[in-house]
């Protein structure tokens, strides 16, 4: 969601470019990484199965943040 919004893509789109994959990869590994520290029970494979879910996605579907954005209303940030 924050990469569709960030870059105004479809979710798809931005999972076509290796650039915006290898980005997504390393925001998901981080948050991985927290929550592992705090003792969250995660899947190791999360990240991998996030990116190919994210690929799957119809060519024109956007995150729902994307639309708040693109609407100017509140995001779902917090």
């Amino acid at each position: 969601a924050a990469l569709s919004s960030l870059c105004r893509l479809p979710v798809a789109s931005v999972y076509a470019e290796p650039a915006l994959v290898t980005l997504a990869r390393s925001m998901m590994e981080e948050i991985v990484t927290l929550a592992w520290a705090s003792g969250a029970l995660i899947s190791k494979d999360i990240v991998e199965t996030s990116i190919a879910r994210s690929k799957a996605f119809p060519t024109d579907m956007y995150a729902s943040m994307y639309h708040d954005l693109d609407r100017g209303r509140p995001m779902e940030l917090v």
